[in-house]
């Protein structure tokens, strides 16, 4: 029993190091990737209707920043297809349906929308639905704060690991840096 113990814990060991050393390398490509000042991209807009794609309702008249995305579109032949994908930092504009709204900035803390209606009121931020399933069991929230990530940070965190991808506090400080429309927004 006790070289099997012995051996669970130097596989775990051996485990979480290989981890580490992997977070280590995002973390680093993350710091040192080259900076393209673009507010284009490739991918990130969700389509109406579709899960992912946010909305956004002011019940109160109260300033506040928010991140979106807005699909480019072109005609090929007698198609229209979508080109790219703008990412536009606004304050105080009339939010358009087709608006895929993605942060907010409330009451000095970045929130990240990840799906559904987020409503600005003069009792605070709230999202409908509240929650979504993962697993089909585990409630996480569709409205968090970018420092607080609740369950949803373990998906962060293995889209870190396994893609290099940023978490959304990295891809709004990212945005700060790069977007000429986000020059102006609070750091996260």
């Amino acid at each position: 029993m006790r070289k099997w113990l012995s051996f669970c814990g130097a596989v775990l060991v051996f485990v979480l190091a290989g981890l580490a050393i992997r977070y280590a390398q995002v973390q680093t490509a993350i710091a040192s990737a080259p900076v393209e000042k673009t507010e284009f991209s490739r991918s990130g807009y969700t389509a109406p209707l579709s899960f992912g794609h946010g909305n956004l309702e002011f019940r109160t008249p109260v300033p506040v920043w928010y991140i979106y995305d807005e699909p480019v579109f072109e005609v090929k032949g007698d198609v229209l297809a979508m080109r790219a994908v703008r990412k536009v930092c606004a304050q105080s504009l009339r939010v358009q349906p087709i608006w895929d709204i993605d942060f907010i900035y409330f009451d000095g803390e970045w929130y990240k929308l990840r799906s559904g209606n987020a409503v600005v009121s003069a009792d605070g931020i709230s999202a409908s639905p509240k929650h979504d399933q993962v697993l089909g069991i585990l409630p996480t929230r569709l409205l968090l704060p970018v420092r607080d990530l609740g369950l949803y940070g373990v998906k962060v965190l293995a889209d870190k690991l396994r893609k290099g991808a940023l978490s959304p506090r990295e891809y709004v400080a990212r945005l700060k840096q790069t977007n000429r429309s986000c020059f102006d927004i609070p750091l996260p």
